[in-house]
C-alpha cells in the first residue's frame, strides 16, 4: 500500500457528492482533501476530481519531470516541477 496522497475534489453531482472513502472521511462538495490514492479508487468514476500528488514541501517528489505538478499543502499553491529538482509557481514565475 502506498503513502502517496491525492489531492481530490469530489465532483459536483446529485447523488454522489458524499462518499465514505475506507471509514476514514466522507466527502462534502466545495471541499478539497488529500487522501491515500488507494482510497480514491474505491469511489464510483466522476465522484472525484483527482488534483495530483499532494502534501508537505518535505514530500515533494524527489525526481519530478518537468511539467509534474504538487499540491504544496505547507506553501497552500500548486507548484510545477522543471525537471532538473527546481519548482515553480506558476503565478509569480519564481521558484519554491
Amino acid at each position: 500500500m502506498s503513502s502517496a496522497q491525492y489531492r481530490v475534489i469530489p465532483a459536483k453531482n446529485p447523488g454522489v457528492v458524499k462518499r465514505t472513502l475506507g471509514g476514514d472521511v466522507t466527502l462534502v462538495y466545495g471541499t478539497a482533501y488529500d487522501i491515500p490514492f488507494e482510497h480514491a479508487r474505491t469511489v464510483p468514476p466522476g465522484t472525484l476530481v483527482v488534483c495530483g500528488l499532494s502534501g508537505p514541501t518535505s514530500g515533494r517528489p524527489a525526481n519530478a519531470r518537468c511539467g509534474e505538478h504538487y499540491t504544496d499543502t505547507t506553501l497552500s499553491k500548486v507548484i510545477f516541477a522543471d525537471g532538473a529538482g527546481l519548482w515553480y509557481d506558476p503565478i509569480s514565475g519564481g521558484t519554491v
